[in-house]
């Protein structure tokens, strides 16, 4: 929201739909009919022209009746694809629908998926459906609760995309989600960053993309994910140095460091590192080495799905809880938490 705040200021929020499913928000906004403006943006994946809503959509066989009818009749429909046109100057020839439904709505997503791809063939004249999944222009339709949203995707893979070169590892960060933890770390150009779990690279690289620093270090305990974040760098051509080392115990002067930025295993996918049984365990231990290496007013922006035990570890840091932004990853609530020193 922040970023959307600053880049387009005439922007309204309408409606949002946190969490839409494991993995989606859904947010609404009015104000400019600028698409470049948003596609500008680092922290979204997607960006759609509303072309319908509908409300109070029915349980069952009905609620499809309903879809279609929204479709059918919506002012917008012929708006959000001549906005698409406009934004790829060209006009398209097939088209492939894509639906989302969150909740129990009495219906398959496959057939609400029909209702609106039978209405856009009589809406978009010329524009045919696609016989697979690779199509000009794609509408998305987002069912929750009683609520309908059709929208046409202007944008592309770009907006997912890691920087070119980039190789990512598993278990590695989203691109939107590490610019949001990037921005969050409120960079500046005298920054020191540090990721002690930087495996390829991925946040640090951002950070260097995002602002000037005065340096980037990052560690991992696998030799192979530090020489992917290497690898990683130059193809990015991004400064940083990367070591092979233990991130519970830091090789880093006291109060040396401005910024950590990182992303810890979470253990239930990857497991955890050599001396720690349990997420408490590691958040004592990294907690306590975050506390110590940061300056006074030092700032780490750490995401994790172990809100508790993160939580638990803060007393006797030195480290405060400045901010915590929720979202979901992998499938798990997660949380990025922006703590402060002093």
């Amino acid at each position: 929201m922040e970023e959307i705040r600053a880049a387009i200021p005439e922007a309204r929020p309408i409606t949002s739909f946190r969490r839409f499913d494991d993995r989606t928000s859904i947010l609404e906004f009015s104000g400019t009919r600028q698409t470049r403006l948003w596609l500008r943006l680092r922290t979204v994946e997607d960006v759609f022209i509303l072309a319908a809503r509908g409300r109070d959509i029915r349980h069952g066989s009905a609620g499809l009746s309903d879809i279609s009818a929204v479709v059918l009749k919506a002012a917008r429909v012929d708006d959000a694809l001549r906005g698409f046109m406009q934004q790829r100057r060209a006009a398209p020839k097939t088209f492939r629908v894509v639906a989302r439904l969150s909740g129990a709505q009495g219906f398959r997503r496959v057939d609400a998926q029909s209702a609106v791809e039978s209405a856009l063939r009589q809406r978009w004249r010329g524009v045919r459906p696609a016989s697979g999944d690779e199509a000009d222009v794609e509408a998305w339709l987002s069912i929750v609760g009683g609520m309908a949203l059709v929208g046409v995707r202007v944008s592309g893979g770009e907006m997912r995309a890691l920087p070119e070169g980039v190789r990512p590892l598993p278990g590695s960060l989203k691109p939107a989600v590490a610019r949001a933890m990037v921005l969050l770390s409120e960079p500046k150009p005298t920054d020191f960053v540090v990721d002690p779990f930087c495996g390829a690279g991925t946040l640090l690289i951002e950070r260097g993309l995002t602002e000037e620093f005065a340096a980037l270090l990052g560690g991992d305990s696998d030799r192979s994910a530090a020489q992917r974040a290497r690898v990683n760098a130059r193809a990015a051509g991004v400064n940083m140095a990367v070591k092979q080392w233990d991130a519970l115990e830091l090789p880093l002067e006291t109060a040396s460091v401005d910024v950590i930025l990182t992303n810890p295993p979470f253990g239930r996918q990857f497991g955890l590192p050599d001396g720690a049984v349990d997420p408490a365990a590691l958040y004592a231990r990294f907690l306590s080495q975050v506390g110590r290496v940061l300056r006074a007013e030092g700032r780490a922006a750490i995401l994790t799905a172990a809100q508790d035990a993160l939580e638990g570890a803060l007393a006797g840091t030195g480290l405060r809880v400045q901010r915590r932004v929720g979202l979901g990853l992998r499938g798990l609530p997660a949380t990025i938490y922006l703590l402060r020193r002093g």
